[in-house]
């Protein structure tokens, strides 16, 4: 049975999620915690296979969400993985890492 690494948020894949996930609030409720729902269940994807999702570049791998425009941007560690964007899949790729 495989060993699950910890998986975490950076600070700014966390502002990014609150931020994404209020924004759809404002449209609809349901829809805010659609979304909050959707992240949570990729997390555990990411967390169960890691290497399953494709290179963004040398060092990072996206999942792109179901039914909602995002990608989760992650870096795979030796004693964990840290998502480091929650990124619009509209929003210019070299600009989606960039502090």
């Amino acid at each position: 049975m495989p060993i699950w690494k910890k998986i975490s948020l950076s600070d700014r894949a966390e502002g990014d999620f609150v931020s994404v996930v209020s924004s759809y609030r404002q449209i609809r409720p349901s829809l805010g915690s659609r979304f909050f729902a959707n992240v949570i269940r990729d997390l555990s994807r990411i967390q169960q296979f890691p290497k399953a999702h494709p290179k963004f570049n040398e060092q990072y791998r996206y999942l792109i969400m179901q039914d909602f425009p995002y990608f989760l941007i992650y870096i795979e560690l030796e004693n964990e993985i840290i998502v480091d964007a929650v990124a619009n899949s509209h929003q210019n790729r070299d600009g989606m890492l960039k502090e």
